[in-house]
């Protein structure tokens, strides 16, 4: 009976129901005295259960002691044994006993010879364990000994926990002198092993390169470990695709990471919940490339398969991009729709993660529009939500600090707790690009609130995380805005306009597959050569950036040039005028037109940085 309320409890707990799962055992707890030995042992294991999920790891200890001592005197098959092990293990682990626990998770081990799954996970902890104990030669044997059972295990059964081994050791081993002992595990002659054998240890490179942040490399192993692996089964061909799409867009290769998913478009049925998560990643990808027609024709598609199928989290992942997609085109009638109805399905199917989200990213349309008031109101429901269930994604915490620092100063004590927050959750997940879009955020906000030495400060150091072209672009962008305020402040001064040009050019590179951020390049230089008096170089760019908004359909875009055309026709004749009259400068109407660009460059930055919520397998 109490076995049966222990796997009860756990269930709870999976839920976050900790309060429910306490009065379980407050239920238990009355009636201890008349437990068997074996009735002990699973109280004293729901009792660290509970304790584990409070962070009370001494306490727990001690409750998993007392099952150990029982387990003697109770039958346990060798899956209850490694499992209690591994539980006293993880505990010691926390406690940062770590040869206790490398030696208990030696243990674990040895009662999962048939458990390859299982298995994964323990060695991955126990070359943890050697790690913190700074044993290079432990490591090796056992992070070659692991490597070793999944080549010779069923490597196609335990797929996506091979990949998650792969996954968590190329982590844990991104600096030296680790990452030089996987390289020499590497370094082994692959035509000795089957295709997809090879395809999965090119897949272990593959990772490799991408912490060591070389994209010449990663793009190698990853193009091989694909043409290598299209003999598996559709499902695990999609799971290693899928981990490559994410590296990918990390180095802003959109387009290679299209084609992959593409290719696993030709792997499965038409009417297929995996065609319809397909469909939605190639949407989101394009999204984030600028590519808003192609994306809606995806995002389409995938609406007319769930009409059938009716995968309800996926549709509200489908509307939520849709909303993204049109909040950036300037159509915030549809972008309106499309989120209701993402808030709409995500309350039918209880996905909280969802709802967050979609929260937030009606935050971001209210606040592109300059309804501050409607935004934060809406990142408020986005935090309460999240905070219901789990911590505050920390994208969500930073898009709703930079939004107070544009609001009254009275919010400065709350923008600290927000960033304070996010900090803690960043630099506990380790997330380079999370460090990029952090320091990019204390920019802006440095920015907003007139402090420009600081917000070059803070843009610096995000220049040292410019590894995925969100990052890079957006701190080029931040950069861009502080020069054109100190511009603002200094008018004769155009060292500061020349600065900008250089950037935005960079920009203008990095940005190169998306011509939608093209166009808004191109509208702001065009405003930097008119502010500079080139006119003729201005006009044509401005010409330009029409004639795109015309062909991709970009209202919005569009008005905004015709807007900056009718300023240009204004200045270039006040400038004529000026040579045969007294007449004064128009610095009002300049400065006001240099201030329209810096809310341009604002929209790019939001643009930039948009996350919709993860769509992984």
């Amino acid at each position: 009976m109490i076995e049966n309320r222990y796997k009860e409890v756990r269930m709870l707990l999976r839920n976050n129901k900790i309060e429910k799962a306490e009065e379980v055992h407050a239920e238990l707890a009355k009636i201890a005295n008349r437990f068997s030995n074996e009735d002990k042992y699973w109280f004293y294991l729901l009792t660290s259960e509970i304790k584990r999920k409070k962070n009370e790891y001494q306490s727990a200890k001690d409750d998993i002691q007392e099952a150990l001592l029982l387990s003697q005197e109770i039958a346990l098959n060798d899956m209850q044994k490694s499992s209690l092990h591994g539980r006293m293990a993880i505990i010691q682990y926390r406690l940062e006993n770590y040869t206790k626990a490398r030696s208990l998770f030696d243990k674990t081990l040895s009662f999962l010879s048939d458990d390859l799954g299982r298995q994964n996970y323990y060695r991955q902890m126990l070359c943890n364990c050697y790690i913190k104990l700074n044993d290079e030669e432990g490591f090796s044997q056992s992070m070659k000994a692991g490597l070793n059972d999944i080549i010779e295990g069923q490597l196609e059964k335990y797929w996506n926990s091979n990949l998650d081994f792969v996954w968590e050791i190329t982590w844990l081993t991104r600096h030296p002198p680790w990452s030089e002992i996987v390289t020499k595990a590497l370094s082994v002659n692959f035509r000795q092993y089957d295709k997809i054998t090879q395809g999965f240890l090119e897949y272990f490179r593959a990772r490799l390169a991408r912490y060591q942040l070389d994209q010449k490399k990663f793009l190698i192993h990853m193009q091989n470990s694909v043409e290598l692996c299209t003999s598996l089964n559709p499902e695990n061909f999609i799971s290693l695709s899928f981990n490559f799409v994410g590296m990918l867009q990390l180095f802003g290769e959109y387009q290679r990471a299209k084609n992959i998913l593409i290719k696993c478009l030709e792997k499965i049925p038409d009417l297929s919940p995996k065609r319809i998560h397909i469909l939605n990643t190639l949407g989101s990808i394009s999204r984030f490339s600028g590519e808003y027609d192609l994306s809606i024709q995806y995002l389409k598609k995938s609406l007319e398969i769930n009409q059938i199928i009716h995968d309800v989290w996926q549709e509200a992942y489908t509307h939520n991009t849709l909303g993204m997609v049109y909040t950036l085109t300037g159509d915030t009638e549809k972008a309106t729709e499309h989120y209701e109805s993402s808030l709409r399905l995500s309350k039918k199917s209880n996905d909280f993660y969802g709802l967050g989200f979609t929260y937030g990213a009606l935050g971001w349309l209210e606040s592109n529009q300059g309804n501050l008031i409607q935004a934060k109101r809406y990142y408020e429901s986005s935090i309460s939500t999240f905070e219901e269930k789990t911590t505050v994604p920390a994208i969500i915490l930073l898009a709703y600090a930079e939004l107070l620092s544009r609001m009254e100063n009275e919010y400065s004590y709350k923008i600290n707790d927000l960033i304070k927050q996010a900090r803690s959750q960043i630099w506990t997940q380790q997330k380079r690009l999370d460090f990029g879009r952090y320091y990019n955020t204390l920019g802006n906000i440095a920015l907003n609130q007139k402090k420009f030495d600081q917000a070059l400060r803070e843009f610096s150091l995000a220049l040292e995380y410019c590894d995925s072209f969100e990052v890079e672009t957006q701190t080029l962008l931040g950069i861009i805005k502080t020069n054109l305020e100190l511009f603002l402040d200094s008018p004769t001064n155009f060292e500061y306009l020349d600065k900008v040009k250089l950037f935005l050019n960079d920009v203008k590179s990095a940005a190169e597959s998306s011509a939608f951020i093209l166009g808004e390049v191109e509208l702001i230089m065009g405003i930097i050569e008119m502010h500079s008096q080139n006119y003729q170089d201005a006009v044509k760019r401005f010409d330009t950036v029409l004639k795109l908004a015309q062909e991709h359909n970009y209202p919005l875009l569009g008005e905004k040039v015709q807007k900056q055309r009718e300023t240009l026709q204004i200045l270039e004749t006040h400038d004529q005028l000026q040579k045969v009259t007294s007449i004064a400068n128009n610095h009002e109407l300049k400065r006001s037109s240099i201030r329209e660009a810096i809310d341009y460059l604002t929209e790019l930055t939001k643009l930039l940085g948009t996350q919709t919520k993860e769509n992984n397998p």
